[in-house]
C-alpha cells in the first residue's frame, strides 16, 4: 500500500468534527467518509452539526455539507463538491507523491486552489497514531477572507 492509498483508507469511517472560523464562529458535529456504491476509488464525505456565530445571540443553526474524495491512479486524491443536482466540480487536488518530509505516523501537505477572485491555501495534517487529522483553509481575496480549522477525531 503506497502513501496515497494509506491516506485514502485512513479517511474511511466516522469522525467527530470541530471547526473554528477565526473571529466568526464554530461548528461541532460529525463527519463520515463512506465508500461509494458505484466506484471503489471514491469516498463520499458528509458532515452535519451545529454552527454558532461568536457575536450573535440565538445564532445556532444546523449545518451540513458534502464532498467526494476520489483516488486517482493511486497517486492523487481529488476533492469535488458533492452538491445534489449539480455537476461534479473540482474543489482541490493533492498529489501525495510530492509530499516532503513526513514520518510513518505524521504527514502534512498543502495545496492551493484558485476560486476567482479568491485563493484557498489548504493544509492537511494527518496523525495516524492518534487517529486524527486537521484541515485548514486560509482564504484570501477581494470576496472572502477567513481562516477555518477543522479537527477530526476518529469515532469508528
Amino acid at each position: 500500500m503506497n502513501l496515497t492509498q494509506k491516506i485514502f483508507s485512513f479517511f474511511k469511517g466516522s469522525w467527530s468534527a470541530s471547526r473554528t472560523i477565526v473571529n466568526t464562529g464554530a461548528f461541532n458535529g460529525t463527519a463520515s467518509f463512506e465508500s461509494s456504491e458505484t466506484n471503489a476509488n471514491e469516498l463520499i464525505y458528509n458532515e452535519k452539526g451545529v454552527f454558532e456565530f461568536f457575536d450573535r445571540a440565538d445564532s445556532k443553526f444546523d449545518a451540513s455539507r458534502s464532498f467526494l474524495y476520489s483516488l486517482v491512479d493511486d497517486k492523487d486524491i481529488q476533492v469535488f463538491f458533492n452538491d445534489k443536482g449539480s455537476e461534479k466540480k473540482l474543489f482541490h487536488c493533492f498529489r501525495c507523491e510530492s509530499i516532503g518530509d513526513h514520518t510513518e505516523n505524521r504527514i502534512k501537505f498543502k495545496n492551493r486552489h484558485f476560486c476567482s477572485p479568491d485563493t484557498y491555501d489548504i493544509t492537511y495534517e494527518i496523525d495516524f497514531e492518534n487517529d486524527q487529522f486537521e484541515i485548514t483553509y486560509d482564504v484570501s481575496g477581494p470576496e472572502k477572507s477567513y481562516i477555518s480549522k477543522t479537527l477530526f477525531k476518529k469515532i469508528s
